[in-house]
């Protein structure tokens, strides 16, 4: 299949993209550009140290959309956020005015995720290329496809503006960094990363060990990943306090430590209530640690650890809806390696992968509009395209409604989130399952393509219009309501 017959695909994810990324921005986005934008504050009037004092409690958003919010994480993140929008802080300055109350400004700030979100695409992309490289350029347009058109990681990012992206970039990029041999490169990318996202360790650990064995170099490594999160923190010990659980360190970590051991409770006679997820995780750990893998085959299982130490977390984990965008990429790239071994031998169900893929992104967005209605809460549209369509046919904007909620209201009628549940562990799981029984057919992967043409069509379509999913909803409350 040439290239040219991606033409209809490549057209409809650049307009689902477009509206997508004009229709919403969730507060986490504008209180972190505001966080951003006090950067510059803090740093003029010789106070940078103090800054996260600055940031308690700032007032972010507009008239209509609005927070008090403290900054809670490490500086890295805040760094970048304030290098982008440095013009917001020069028209304020000049002005007076909220930047947030234009449009122009607030998809200034999106643009940032927008940005980070492409160079998701391209690290997959390289990472492709390292594990096929004899695909040529129709197995990178397809992986192109499959992966930017993948619901979760367009919503939460390009759609809500949700800016856990930013820290992917650098868990892909590190993991490619082992792939090439330069293991001192792969740390620091890693730890960048841990700076912005302190769940990087997720997937860290069970690729350092795949690829490390030498328990010196691997407390060398550990010691590496923490660096810049533990000398931002010595910087800025005068502004964060260790104890207090509305600092950096206290409400991330503790959030963190909370969500390892309370989710999936189980009782053990004599040892009480322990975490499935520990246990899980650490089989995880073992088996990329002592399975003997020839080095000609590392590559793509680093892809797959990562896939399995995303889905253990994600199966097992009680978490925060948009962090499903760390699953996704490590997703594509194993299921991509693995189908031409499973094409061959179940040519009949060659689809099917990618069709239990598409079934668990819907009702994994589901179930996280339930939990997390307020992502999806329609006075994010202010200043945007559903704002504006409520002026141009002069309507009253929707304020206070969510599809979330909506979902969560019919589920309190007619109870089906424990069934959704239900098929989100069998999806992935079966998905995994696939991921390492391809493993060890190497012979298989000469022959046989990922993902078909109808296939990646079929597939493209659907994901896509879950993705326009929260604007079709206010689009009804708008026009209907």
């Amino acid at each position: 299949m040439k290239a040219k017959k991606f033409r209809t695909e490549w057209l409809i994810l650049c307009l689902v993209g477009v509206v997508a990324f004009i229709s919403f921005a969730y507060m986490d986005l504008l209180s972190t550009q505001r966080h951003g934008i006090c950067f510059w504050d803090s740093l003029f009037s010789g106070n940078i140290l103090n800054y996260y004092k600055d940031c308690e409690l700032v007032y972010t958003g507009n008239a209509y959309y609005h927070v008090d919010m403290s900054a809670h994480y490490d500086m890295t993140l805040y760094f970048i956020f304030a290098i982008w929008n440095l013009p917001c802080y020069i028209y304020e300055k000049i002005t007076g005015l909220n930047s947030q109350e234009l449009t122009v400004f607030i998809l200034w700030g999106k643009a940032l995720v927008l940005a980070a979100y492409l160079l998701v695409i391209r690290e997959i992309v390289l990472i492709r290329k390292i594990l096929n490289p004899n695909g040529g350029k129709e197995d990178l347009y397809k992986i192109v496809i499959a992966a930017a058109s993948s619901a979760l990681l367009l919503i939460y990012s390009v759609g809500t503006g949700n800016y856990d992206v930013i820290s992917l970039i650098f868990m892909l990029s590190g993991m490619r960094m082992f792939m090439c041999g330069r293991r001192k490169a792969a740390i620091l990318h890693f730890a960048l990363a841990f700076s912005m996202k302190y769940f990087a360790v997720w997937c860290f650990l069970p690729i350092l060990l795949l690829y490390e064995k030498k328990i010196l170099k691997l407390c060398q490594a550990m010691i590496g990943l923490v660096s810049i999160s533990l000398a931002e923190k010595i910087i800025f010990m005068s502004s964060v306090y260790l104890h207090r659980e509305d600092t950096v360190a206290g409400n991330i970590l503790n959030g963190m430590v909370g969500t390892l051991l309370g989710s999936s409770m189980i009782i053990i006679p004599g040892i009480g209530a322990i975490s499935l997820l520990i246990p899980a995780y650490f089989a995880c750990l073992l088996f990329a640690y002592f399975r003997k893998v020839e080095a000609e085959r590392k590559n793509s299982e680093a892809v797959r650890y990562g896939f399995l130490s995303w889905g253990i977390f994600f199966l097992l984990a009680d978490y925060s809806q948009y962090w499903i965008v760390f699953l996704i990429p490590f997703m594509i790239l194993a299921l991509a390696d693995a189908m031409p071994a499973w094409t061959k031998r179940h040519p009949k169900l060659a689809g099917m992968p990618w069709i239990l893929e598409s079934i668990a992104a819907m009702l994994i967005l589901f179930r996280g509009a339930i939990g997390y209605e307020w992502v999806f809460l329609t006075d994010s549209g202010t200043y945007l395209l559903p704002y504006g369509l409520a002026k141009i046919f002069h309507r009253e904007p929707v304020w206070g409604h969510s599809f979330g909620g909506a979902l969560k209201h019919l589920n309190a009628e007619h109870p089906f989130l424990p069934a959704v549940s239900v098929l989100i562990f069998v999806s992935v799981a079966a998905l995994l399952v696939i991921c390492f029984w391809a493993a060890g057919r190497t012979d298989d992967k000469k022959e046989g393509e990922w993902i078909g043409p109808v296939m990646l069509r079929i597939r493209t379509l659907f994901q896509l219009a879950l993705s326009l999913i929260p604007l079709a909803y206010y689009l009804l409350l708008l026009f209907a309501g």
